[in-house]
């Protein structure tokens, strides 16, 4: 109980930070940013951390920054259209110290490669138009905190319901042939997902 709190508060202090990083962010890119958007996927992302450290205290300190970054990228996507860079540094920075002090750096490097590559290929063939390069580093973040099988579980759930999605809003008629739609969510979903196929 004491391992969920804190890891409930760590995400509630992380995610809020987040938020503010992604927000300023917006002002120097002078960008819109509908600041009433987000705070669902931040309280998804706070019970998921509880979750994880309630059945896994010890893992939850390499899956809590993977949890929130997606987070963060969900509710700055949605707010701007936009996965900023400087929300993401922090959580980068983050495990990189992790991994540094008690992981393995090349695994680190390996899961941020497999999970980031297909998104950067989809990136340049399009030349920006069916990937952003947010969700492309976001992607890299995902693969780095969770290794290389499960980032790249996370990003296929992510593709297949992002590809439903579409389609659905296709066909009710919410969206039009052509639309960008932010892929960030997406993510955060199947990093969710796998984080608690992890610990089942």
């Amino acid at each position: 109980m004491t391992a969920a709190l804190g890891a409930g508060l760590a995400a509630l202090v992380a995610c809020c930070l987040g938020r503010l990083a992604s927000q300023a962010a917006a002002e120097i890119y002078g960008v819109p940013y509908r600041s009433g958007t987000g705070a669902w996927w931040y309280a998804a992302a706070i019970a998921c951390c509880a979750c994880v450290a309630s059945r896994h205290p010890v893992r939850a300190f390499e899956l809590v920054p993977a949890i929130v970054a997606v987070a963060i990228g969900a509710g700055s996507d949605l707010a701007s259209g936009f996965v900023f860079d400087l929300p993401l540094a922090f959580v980068a920075g983050a495990m990189a110290v992790r991994a540094v002090s008690f992981g393995d750096p090349m695994l680190l490097s390996i899961g941020a490669g497999a999970t980031a590559t297909p998104l950067l290929v989809l990136y340049l063939l399009s030349g920006g138009r069916a990937m952003g390069l947010g969700d492309v580093k976001l992607a890299a973040v995902i693969g780095a905190a969770l290794g290389p099988v499960r980032g790249c579980v996370a990003l296929w759930v992510a593709l297949v319901l992002a590809g439903y999605a579409g389609a659905l809003l296709l066909l009710c008629g919410r969206v039009r042939r052509g639309a960008t739609m932010p892929f960030a969510p997406a993510l955060a979903v199947g990093t969710w997902i796998a984080v608690l196929g992890a610990i089942a």
